[in-house]
């Protein structure tokens, strides 16, 4: 048995924050689903027991109470559920955990850290959110703490890249990309690698391989044929090629192994282009 619940953040905080979710299972027997690519990182709380990610190669880790997911631009890896979870989890603008609490992406892109050791008040919060008696409660504790961490932040001038990059759902050259920030394109690169903690070419990948995997899951009715187009693909295949290499699976049986757990708000929070959205 399985519930979902997600939302999209207050106006103030949608530019560090796409959404929240929750995700409760009561599993009677072990099940592996796959841990897609994605250019979010996520801060994950978690309330019961049952939850390893197993990585490509055979490594196995038991996240924290508290986890902090950086972007996941790693192919192959799995979550594997088993008996009781009950998860809360903040999804972040590609640099929006970065300008909340100044942590350099790559300090955490691909990888996954006990949250309390990246900042101190993690623990406080999962508490406070283990306290909650439903997902309305537990946004309202998370958005509390947000605003107010937001109130603290340094105030960032700068233009995101890598949010730009997300907003332009991966179809965009790096070259003009770094010619609009002024710099050659190795510069580009360089700092790029600096502050994400991977180059813009994969990063952009995934953007657009998420935002794909969106579009069809808000409109089930669109051929895969408009999405490829739409995305800039050279064609159908050259989208299924690229679903492949980042699930292992083609576009319909990725869209089955997942069933209804992509949470909507964050489905939402990158389909506000009616163009593209086509609904």
């Amino acid at each position: 048995m399985q519930s979902l619940h997600s939302a999209r953040p207050h106006a103030a905080l949608q530019s560090f924050v796409r959404a929240y979710a929750q995700r409760t299972y009561v599993l009677h027997e072990p099940t592996t689903e796959p841990s897609l690519p994605s250019v979010d990182p996520v801060l994950v709380f978690l309330f019961g027991a049952g939850f390893k990610v197993c990585f490509p190669g055979g490594g196995i880790v038991t996240p924290h109470h508290a986890t902090i997911v950086g972007a996941n631009l790693r192919f192959g890896t799995n979550l594997r559920l088993n008996g009781k979870v009950d998860l809360f989890a903040i999804f972040f603008q590609p640099a929006g955990f970065t300008d909340l609490f100044g942590v350099p992406g790559r300090h955490i892109t691909s990888a996954y850290h006990d949250a309390s050791a990246v900042f101190g008040s993690a623990s406080s919060l999962w508490e406070q959110l283990a306290e909650a008696n439903s997902f309305a409660y537990r946004v309202r504790v998370a958005e509390a703490y947000l605003l107010a961490q937001r109130a603290t932040a340094p105030v960032v001038h700068n233009r995101h890249a890598a949010n730009e990059i997300l907003s332009r759902r991966g179809m965009i050259r790096i070259r003009l990309l770094a010619h609009d920030y002024g710099v050659s394109v190795r510069q580009f690169e360089r700092d790029f690698i600096k502050t994400v903690g991977a180059t813009p070419k994969s990063f952009a990948r995934v953007a657009r391989f998420e935002c794909a995997l969106d579009a069809k899951i808000a409109n089930p009715a669109r051929t895969w044929l408009d999405i490829a187009v739409a995305l800039g693909y050279s064609d159908q295949m050259h989208l299924i090629h690229d679903f492949k290499g980042m699930s292992g699976n083609s576009p319909e049986a990725l869209l089955k192994i997942l069933g209804d757990a992509r949470p909507p708000a964050l489905v939402a929070s990158g389909g506000d282009d009616e163009t593209f959205r086509q609904q």
